[in-house]
Order: C-alpha cells, then structure tokens, then sequence
C-alpha cells in the first residue's frame, strides 16, 4: 500500500496586511512532490479559517511539503509568507505514528523569521492508502 500525508489546512493569524483597506484576501497553495492543492480565498481577513483538507499520495522518503501564502488581487498575487516542513520533521511524524495539530510561523523567501508574517494552523497524518 502506497503511503499518504493527509493535511488539514484550519487558519492562520496575524497574516500580513497587502491591501490598502489593511487587510488581505488570503489563500494557500500546497506542494509535495509533484502534487498541489490550494485553499480557498478569504476576502479582507488577516486571521482566514480554511478548513482546507487535501491528501498527498506516494510520499517519497524525501519528500518536503511546501505551504506558500498568497493575497489575491485582480492583476497580480502577493506573496504573504511561506512555511516549508522538511523531511526530517515528515519523517519524525510518520515514525511516531502521531496525529500533528500544531501552529507553525511563516517566514519569507529566505527562510527569514526576522519580520512576523503569521502563523499557520495545521493538522498532519499519515496514513497508508
């Protein structure tokens, strides 16, 4: 049986304020391996609840899941902030067998934690499938 990571994208608080009303219209897009998944937009929040469930399949041993998050705008996107889990965390979750429900900070392009962009709420499981 192929191994899955099935993720729960809850919310996020304190994200950034892109727009000019001083908030943002947020949405995420996930990336594991050659797979993808992107929530919906919360219009004018910076403390969006998604609720977003998606599953990657075949995990790669590997294999990191890369979260980036967006403000949308008619012409062009912004870039809000983004939260990478490596293969060392995937690994230590899916050895320990344990269900993650945790808050993670988003930093920027260059891994920086230097500017709080938010935090993210996510629920992580393995499963086989």
């Amino acid at each position: 049986m192929a191994l899955q990571l099935e993720v729960e994208v809850v919310e996020a608080r304190d994200l950034l304020a892109a727009d000019m009303n001083g908030k943002s219209d947020p949405y995420v897009k996930l990336y594991m391996d050659k797979q993808k998944s992107k929530t919906t937009t919360q219009k004018k929040t910076l403390s969006p609840l998604w609720r977003h469930q998606c599953k990657f399949s075949n995990i790669q041993p590997d294999s990191e899941l890369k979260l980036v998050v967006w403000d949308h705008d008619t012409f062009s996107d912004d870039y809000l902030g983004q939260l990478i889990l490596s293969r060392d965390f995937l690994a230590g979750l899916k050895k320990s067998q344990e269900h993650c429900d945790e808050w993670f900070g988003l930093v920027d392009k260059h891994n920086n934690r230097d500017q709080p962009r938010g935090s993210i709420h996510l629920q992580l499981r393995f499963k086989l499938g």
